[in-house]
């Protein structure tokens, strides 16, 4: 222990560069295969415990009384762990969304490093930055930033499903996007994922708690006064929120869809029947 006392400071920012170092060798290799957060956990357990051991259990024989003088600096050493790959995800969140769902892995692990190491606010200010810079500009095209609103909402789904990230990252894009409808009621749509079930939109954004739903959690800390959760929804119904009310969208709509009919030309109307089901 003596040795402890003499460079404890030393010996931890050895460790703390050799996290930094293996976190970001682990990113840069990652396929999106397999958590970068258990892999990094595996090489702490393997190589660097037992370097502790011989550090901060200095002259400790039983295995349960070493136990107990590693867990206060190997509790310290794991949440540095989440502290720098939580970093490090935030600052590609806008690429872990656009690669969506091919990064579910990613966004489990930052789920968790998120959590451990409170990085809510600085994912909001760094993925509201990112989608002013490189989504929320005149050179890109309006069906592109809506296919990233709609990645972004299943992502943020993940991180935090009760809404509050969501909440404070997509204002920017709601009021940048004004063509949803053409989208909602055009050919092809694929804006629904396989099975998701539509569902009645005048539940929408109705505050929504449910005390009786044993998985019922209180709303998150840094929810803001005006936030309430949203009642689980499909993704046409958030993206129908877009809308400041729910009678300019029925106006659009009504609109849009009395355009398509006079457009038909051959009296088969059986597709446009299709977007009133």
């Amino acid at each position: 222990m003596g040795l402890l006392q003499d460079h404890e400071a030393l010996v931890a920012n050895v460790i703390h560069e050799a996290i930094e170092k293996r976190v970001k060798e682990v990113c840069e290799e990652d396929t999106g295969e397999t958590s970068v957060l258990q892999i990094v956990k595996n090489w702490f357990t393997e190589s660097v415990v037992p370097w502790m051991a011989m550090t901060y259990g200095r002259g400790v024989t039983d295995a349960d009384v070493l136990q107990k003088a590693l867990a206060p600096a190997a509790g310290k050493f794991d949440y540095h762990i989440c502290k720098v790959l939580c970093e490090i995800r935030t600052s590609q969140i806008f690429d872990i969304i656009v690669d969506y769902p091919d990064s579910r892995i990613a966004l489990t692990d930052l789920k968790e490093c998120m959590e451990r190491a409170d990085g809510r606010g600085n994912l909001v200010r760094t993925l509201r930055k990112l989608n002013n810079k490189r989504l929320l500009h005149p050179g890109a095209d309006t069906k592109d930033i809506l296919t990233q609103y709609v990645s972004t909402i299943r992502c943020l789904r993940i991180l935090d499903p009760p809404g509050v990230l969501l909440f404070k990252v997509a204002d920017p894009i709601r009021r940048y996007l004004r063509c949803i409808v053409s989208n909602l009621v055009g050919d092809g749509s694929d804006l629904l994922e396989e099975n998701e079930q539509v569902l009645p939109i005048q539940a929408l954004n109705e505050p929504y708690e449910d005390y009786s739903d044993p998985q019922w959690d209180p709303e998150p800390n840094d929810a803001e006064p005006d936030f309430r959760t949203s009642k689980p929804g499909d993704i046409v119904s958030t993206l129908v929120s877009i809308y400041d009310s729910r009678d300019l969208f029925v106006k659009e709509l009504q609109s849009m869809l009395g355009q398509r009919l006079l457009a038909v030309k051959d009296h088969n109307y059986d597709n446009e029947a299709s977007h009133l089901t």
